[in-house]
């Protein structure tokens, strides 16, 4: 069966632009004690969403991204499928979905290759790089992590509720509905536009109102939600006016003045202000 997307490796790269942060210590060892976590703006989200999954809570999901997003170095630059899920195992458990990878050819004896001389990142990013040459993603589903082919993950979507009604609440109680459906159009044209229902995928999105708000509630696979749960995060700060904790370091001065006004620091002169500057450190 022919897949739904076509992924290619600078649609990989945005996803792990937006995943993981500018501030990071570098990596210790793959001692899980010793592990230290770079800035990842998929586990510091403002905006509410919860899985809707019979299987998997929210604090169980956590639990996995929170796994998946720990700092991994690739020992070897190449590796076999089945030594790397061994490999990472001490990090977080990945099922191998072995009818799914069959049917475009694959076996567990299958080569993965990495850039070992790249400096640490999460152990997802790592894993989507190397997966996309193969058309292969990770998919979590029922409390499982699990590595499956493009197509397959495609015909499994997870569902997701998401609370968009910080991103709408300025907006009149006549064009609240109008915005909602904007929302979903923006959603539908820039992340990951060939996998939705309208342009001949499978991922849905639909309206809900509730007591709480403005809901969406969308079915998609699980690297599709995290672009579009970092998506809205961003709305919603740009809308709410709160700031990306590490936001400081990165926000541009449209002049001289201005940055002299805010700083108090000379354009010239702010290299060396910023490296004085508290940096976030995870713990």
């Amino acid at each position: 069966m022919k897949s739904f997307r076509s992924p290619d490796r600078w649609a990989v790269c945005l996803l792990a632009a937006c995943l993981v942060g500018l501030v990071c210590y570098p990596a210790s060892g793959q001692d899980t004690d010793q592990l230290t976590r770079l800035y990842t703006p998929l586990l510091d989200t403002e905006i509410d969403s919860w899985p809707v999954d019979p299987a998997m809570s929210r604090s169980q999901e956590q639990e996995i991204w929170s796994r998946l997003f720990q700092t991994y170095t690739p020992r070897r630059s190449v590796v076999s499928l089945q030594r790397w899920i061994r490999d990472v195992a001490p990090l977080c458990r990945i099922e191998i979905d072995r009818d799914g990878l069959e049917s475009i050819g694959l076996t567990l004896d299958t080569p993965l290759e990495f850039d070992v001389d790249a400096p640490p990142s999460p152990l997802i990013v790592s894993a989507m790089i190397a997966l996309e040459p193969l058309d292969c993603v990770i998919q979590i589903q029922n409390g499982v992590t699990r590595l499956t082919c493009g197509y397959a993950a495609d015909e499994s979507l997870s569902v997701r509720v998401y609370d968009v009604s910080g991103i709408i609440s300025k907006t009149s109680h006549s064009t609240r509905r109008p915005a909602l459906y904007q929302l979903m159009e923006t959603i539908q044209t820039t992340v990951d536009p060939e996998s939705w229902e309208e342009l001949g995928g499978t991922a849905t999105i639909r309206p809900q109102s509730s007591r709480r708000g403005e809901l969406l509630c969308i079915a998609a696979t699980t690297q599709t939600h995290w672009k579009v749960l970092v998506l809205l995060d961003r709305f919603h700060r740009i809308n709410n006016g709160v700031p990306d904790r590490n936001d400081v370091h990165d926000r541009p001065f449209a002049n001289a003045s201005s940055q002299l006004r805010t700083t108090g620091v000379p354009v010239n002169d702010r290299a060396s202000y910023l490296g004085k500057l508290p940096r976030f450190r995870p713990q």
